[in-house]
């Protein structure tokens, strides 16, 4: 499941799955998917094309009265296929070390 950033302003809103260290050549790094919340309008095109079926809809409701989606971290490879098919940014994949 993600879970809920509670840190600064910015952040509010969003959720943030992180996956354990990795490591690439000699450097550790860990890979974060967030999800913001507000910005979602629960399509479901991300649902319709996880490989790993890692996105649902969730049973919760941002501002705006849509049902927002979420991201199992167990299932989760980070592929990126949800940032590229959503029509609302809703996703950012980051890699830091």
């Amino acid at each position: 499941m993600l879970k809920a950033n509670t840190g600064s302003r910015a952040w509010q809103g969003m959720l943030m799955c992180v996956a354990g260290d990795r490591v690439h050549g000699e450097e550790e790094f860990e890979l974060t998917v967030t999800v913001r919340e507000e910005w979602c309008k629960g399509c479901g095109m991300c649902i319709l094309n996880c490989p790993k079926e890692a996105i649902y809809l969730s049973r919760h409701y941002n501002s705006s009265g849509y049902a927002t989606v979420e991201v199992d971290c167990k299932k989760c490879v980070f592929c990126g296929n949800c940032y590229t098919v959503c029509p609302d940014v809703v996703f950012e994949i980051r890699e830091e070390v």
